[in-house]
């Protein structure tokens, strides 16, 4: 006999079993096996879309109604059952608060992997002349434990940066993994999909979730979008190229900054024999701290 919970709503389904065996102990089981005993009672409940709740409870094989257990059953009986009925209740919020959903498609948005958690910022959904927003402007994927790439459990922050609009919604900015503790997402410029002037750096605390615009020294660069950023183990940020503006009217730049994440400021580096000016390339850092750059 399988005694069990079944929670069922239209994006998700999970399934919990539980047994209360007569002898004064509790067992909770969580897979689809058999729990081999002689005399136990099951309770089987079924909760649909609409939130009203079925239970029905088999004791050795016979039907017996809520009374007819509650009845037989000692004060350990009860505080054994009040407390699994609070633990159900909270196993079912947390669970239906990690429901799957779908993202927007989406171009020009930067992805960031800090702490084993992948964040996806901004962008626009395609195409981008449009400069129609996604509905979840900021959400990340947690790559700590294995995932059905089919059922993606994607955990959507857009909150976070929306809220009095600290970063605007934008398109083709450039994000790195920084700070002192090298757990910081560090957005550099972008261009904002309305009329919402952006600032040219913003910070995100992965470790407390919040937002903040640094204070920065030194003479930023001109480039405001696609550029393609490399961060050192040192937490300097080079940002190479790039152009001033998406629209027709922006310039290519032809200069290289390194942004320090650490000390907040900027510095101008050599730029002598570089290529020209270029705009969506690639760039890597190698082990002896070379960046090669390819591509536009």
């Amino acid at each position: 006999m399988i005694g069990g919970f079944h929670f069922r709503t239209i994006q998700f389904t999970c399934t919990v079993y539980l047994y209360i065996l007569n002898n004064k102990k509790t067992f909770l089981w969580l897979q689809k096996w058999k729990f081999h005993t002689k005399s136990h009672a099951s309770i089987l409940a079924t909760m649909t879309p609409s939130t009203e709740l079925f239970m029905i409870y088999i004791i050795n094989n016979k039907i017996r109604t809520l009374n007819n257990i509650l009845s037989k059953m000692t004060l350990l009986n009860y505080i054994i059952y009040i407390t699994f009925c609070i633990l159900l209740q909270l196993l079912v919020e947390v669970k239906s608060q990690t429901t799957i959903f779908k993202p927007d498609l989406r171009e020009g948005h930067t992805a960031t992997f800090i702490n084993d958690k992948l964040y996806i910022l901004g962008g626009a959904i395609p195409p981008h002349t449009n400069k129609v927003r996604p509905k979840e402007t900021f959400l990340y994927l947690d790559c700590s434990a294995p995932f059905n790439t089919s059922e993606l459990e994607w955990i959507d922050l857009s909150d976070l940066s929306n809220t009095n609009n600290v970063v605007p919604p934008h398109y083709f900015a450039a994000a790195v993994k920084g700070g002192s503790s090298n757990d910081t997402l560090i957005l550099y410029a972008g261009e904002s999909l309305g009329a919402e002037q952006m600032s040219l750096v913003y910070a995100f605390n992965t470790l407390n979730n919040t937002w903040c615009v640094p204070i920065l020294a030194g003479i930023p660069p001109t480039a405001k979008v696609f550029t393609t950023p490399v961060v050192d183990y040192n937490g300097l940020m080079y940002l190479y190229r790039g152009a001033t503006s998406v629209s027709a009217n922006g310039t290519y730049t032809s200069d290289m900054f390194i942004l320090d994440t650490i000390n907040l400021s900027f510095k101008i580096a050599n730029s002598d024999n570089a290529l020209s000016p270029r705009v969506e390339f690639g760039a890597v850092l190698l082990p002896n701290k070379d960046i090669i750059y390819m591509g536009m």
